[in-house]
């Protein structure tokens, strides 16, 4: 039997994840809007059109040949002032894999039933040329939408705010909102099946910088994986951090030293002093999603991201 494609506002809702806990049911099905469609597989009006490769929302983040799975569409949609994240990932494949919304859901794979390719190459036709993101803030207690969709090695992408706007600082036209809304009902009638819990083969690494380091901080130990020289550091309010990833096995080696050792002050071989927090299930691909991200937000200089 089919199931619907049901969004948490295009988010996997808790019931299709199969949670164990309640409150975690509880959560996402506050925030969630069951999305479905009556009619079997992909029927969008989609005409064949030439995409301009160098549309203002147009970008590049690198040789898709070079991922495992070949990413496609990515929908992610960041909650005002609760900070809640949905996020999910289509691959050329037909895989699609969501975020867990907590930290003790697994990541879920569904299969998507019609052609990703095609509606991948529907959902950029409808956002071509719609100005990108360019760092505007938002109201804290309006969520904000993000669209990216590819078409060979070119993304492009939309981010919006819940009522519709793009997020460029200039007003959008209706003729944007529509085009989005547009884009949003292709991912409506998207319809998946075989819904199941997702083991990854990489892992999520997240630690945090020492405002204050001690004098007294251990060493990183050497029989852990080694931390790499280069980490892309960000500022919250609450101090920096940064993410990295490893295989699954040296995954586990960490999670089972961050147990015995919560909140440890450590000394990394660059001499910068961290903390690690937490050992996370990351996405197939979770490096390249990272710079598609960046490019649609503008996080990383325009030069970086052009197109070839």
């Amino acid at each position: 039997m089919r199931a619907s494609w049901r969004l948490a506002l295009l988010g996997l809702t808790a019931a299709t994840f199969g949670c164990q806990h309640a409150a975690s049911r509880q959560l996402v099905s506050e925030q969630a809007l069951a999305l479905s469609s009556d009619d079997d597989g992909f029927s969008a009006n989609c005409d064949p059109v030439v995409l301009d490769p160098h549309a203002s929302n147009a970008f590049y983040a690198g040789d898709i040949a070079g991922t495992e799975k070949k990413p496609i569409l990515v929908y992610s949609r960041h909650s005002g002032m609760s900070g809640s994240r949905t996020h999910m990932v289509i691959y050329e494949d037909g895989t699609a894999t969501s975020d867990p919304q907590t930290s003790d859901q697994p990541i879920t794979i569904a299969r998507v039933v019609e052609s990703p390719v095609s509606i991948a190459r529907c959902i950029a036709q409808k956002i071509d040329g719609i100005d990108r993101y360019d760092g505007s803030p938002h109201a804290r207690d309006v969520p904000v939408e993000t669209i990216e969709a590819r078409v060979g090695n070119v993304w492009r992408s939309v981010v919006f705010s819940g009522a519709g706007h793009s997020s460029n600082a200039k007003s959008s036209p209706t003729t944007d909102r529509n085009r989005i809304a547009d884009a949003k009902s292709v991912l409506i009638e998207t319809r998946m099946t075989d819904y199941a819990r997702f083991t990854t083969p990489i892992k999520e690494v997240d630690l945090e910088e020492v405002d204050r380091p001690a004098p007294e901080a251990a060493k990183w130990p050497a029989d852990l994986p080694a931390l790499p020289q280069a980490l892309d550091w960000s500022a919250p309010s609450w101090g920096r951090q940064a993410k990295y990833w490893i295989d699954g096995a040296h995954g586990a080696q960490l999670q089972t030293f961050i147990a015995s050792h919560p909140q440890l002050e450590l000394v990394a071989p660059n001499g910068t002093h961290v903390t690690l927090l937490r050992v996370s299930d990351a996405l197939p691909d979770a490096p390249y999603l990272e710079r598609v991200e960046k490019c649609a937000r503008h996080a990383v200089p325009d030069a970086m991201c052009a197109v070839p």
